[in-house]
């Protein structure tokens, strides 16, 4: 559950600087109340964006994911002042790494 909240206020929670699933305009996957867990988002997610996005789709969720622990680790270990804004930033920049490395679903949604 506490990963699924983490998730969801970066991914759906709205802020100036938007979400990472209106970034790649798939706004209308944000997590329900009734989804108590990360891997019932995602898999309900993943069902329905479709064959197109869903690669793309899976990749942005890791990337995310991924993106969050090294955040909270860079917070709570190296006493990193930080902020939402800087960590979407950061979750853009390695999207764009991640579509220059091949990546080519992940960039149909960046698109």
């Amino acid at each position: 559950m506490r990963l699924l909240i983490t998730y969801s206020s970066v991914v759906c929670s709205p802020r100036k600087s938007g979400t990472v699933l209106q970034w790649i305009g798939l706004s209308t996957l944000e997590p329900r109340g009734d989804e108590d867990f990360f891997h019932t988002w995602w898999r309900r997610a993943a069902r329905r964006a479709g064959v197109e996005a869903r690669k793309g789709l899976n990749s942005i969720v890791i990337l995310t994911a991924w993106y969050i622990w090294k955040h909270r680790n860079r917070v709570v270990f190296d006493g990193v002042q930080s902020s939402p804004q800087v960590l979407m930033r950061d979750i853009k920049d390695e999207a764009h790494c991640w579509v220059l490395a091949g990546a080519r679903r992940l960039g149909r949604l960046l698109q």
